[in-house]
């Protein structure tokens, strides 16, 4: 309840704090399914999704190094709908790529156990096992 007022106050989801974190970095180090779904349809939810604190942490990566299960598959879901309507005829080329290419988890940042069988489900979800030498 918090959180959407004060983003019915106009309160930025891009502020930062002293390290750089935003408050998706802080919903998603916590896991907060619920406030990340808040943040995620807020205005600048693209900039925060993406955003990195000093030390180059994504949001994703908070949730993942704190095993943030729910969190990392909410994100990692925006991401994908991010990269499937940057342009719409390359849509599936995008998403595609973006679960290929994997240098967006920072090994030594993620549980990359957690985050593989994210994107293993998630390719999968999204028609694109195939690209992950799945099925």
């Amino acid at each position: 309840k918090i959180v959407e007022l004060l983003l019915n106050a106009r309160a930025s989801i891009n502020a930062r704090d002293t390290i750089g974190a935003t408050p998706l970095h802080q919903a998603a180090t916590r896991g907060s399914e619920h406030v990340i779904d808040i943040l995620l349809d807020a205005e600048g939810a693209h900039d925060a999704l993406w955003a990195e604190t000093q030390g180059n942490w994504l949001p994703l990566h908070n949730a993942s190094n704190m095993k943030r299960e729910g969190a990392c598959r909410l994100l990692v879901q925006r991401m994908l709908d991010v990269y499937a309507s940057n342009t719409s005829d390359c849509a599936t080329e995008n998403a595609s790529m973006m679960l290929e290419d994997k240098k967006w988890l920072r090994p030594g940042r993620c549980d990359m156990a957690l985050m593989d069988r994210i994107v293993k489900e998630e390719a999968d979800n999204w028609g694109f096992a195939n690209v992950l030498g799945g099925d």
